[in-house]
């Protein structure tokens, strides 16, 4: 059986600057572009910034990117190709806060939900309105990082930390989902927000350079 080089994996992890922690993230909703039927900013009524929201994540689940195929037969073998992407849906889960005196984490995503289809009226609003990016970034950790990553970190600057950087485009809250609350226990709420995206891309390679990585410059489809 043969041996495993474990000087070698070492140094080659140590080479590419050691393996992703994860509990080394930031998180930003750029909830200052969600505005009501009024053009009045969510985020202003309810006085929570990008920074706010950030501070409060405990986790995220990311979402999967996968190639629709279909079959394609010759001389009766089947040839899967690809033929579109799908995106499945990106979920945040965050620390609910007890502050009495304005809204809590969970009543600024219940006021978000209601500004795309209003409980009462049943008018539904437009989407260029309430979506927005959200941007979620591993963090590497070195002498120079920020200990404390906030909305000073930048949604797309401050790049030399961020090995990976994703911008998910056109997201809004899908779901509110449970949070649970017991009599025996003393935790922390935390409670899961549901996030429906168009698409996704990388800040470093996608959108630096407008063409995608892995993708020829010179044969371009229209514009999704």
């Amino acid at each position: 059986m043969a041996t495993y080089d474990i000087d070698g994996f070492v140094s080659h992890m140590g080479s590419r600057g050691g393996p992703a922690r994860s509990n080394d993230f930031v998180v930003y909703v750029a909830c200052d572009k969600v505005v009501n039927s009024v053009n009045k900013k969510l985020s202003t009524m309810a006085e929570l910034t990008a920074k706010d929201l950030a501070m409060q994540v405990q986790s995220v689940d990311m979402p999967t990117k996968a190639l629709l195929t279909k079959e394609i037969f010759t001389q009766n073998i089947p040839n899967a190709i690809g033929y579109n992407l799908q995106y499945s849906d990106l979920t945040i889960n965050f620390l609910l806060d007890s502050k009495t005196n304005g809204m809590t984490i969970w009543s600024f995503y219940n006021a978000w939900v209601n500004m795309i289809v209003n409980p009462v009226t049943s008018y539904v609003g437009y989407k260029k309105d309430y979506s927005c990016s959200i941007y979620v970034s591993t963090v590497a950790q070195s002498s120079k990082t920020p200990s404390s990553p906030d909305s000073g970190f930048g949604f797309t600057n401050n790049m030399q930390y961020k090995p990976i950087a994703i911008e998910f485009i056109d997201a809004f809250p899908k779901s509110i989902g449970n949070a649970t609350l017991d009599y025996s226990s003393s935790d922390a709420v935390k409670f899961p927000v549901t996030f429906s995206i168009k698409q996704f891309r990388d800040v470093i390679y996608d959108v630096a350079t407008n063409v995608p990585i892995g993708v020829d410059a010179s044969v371009q489809g229209p514009a999704n």
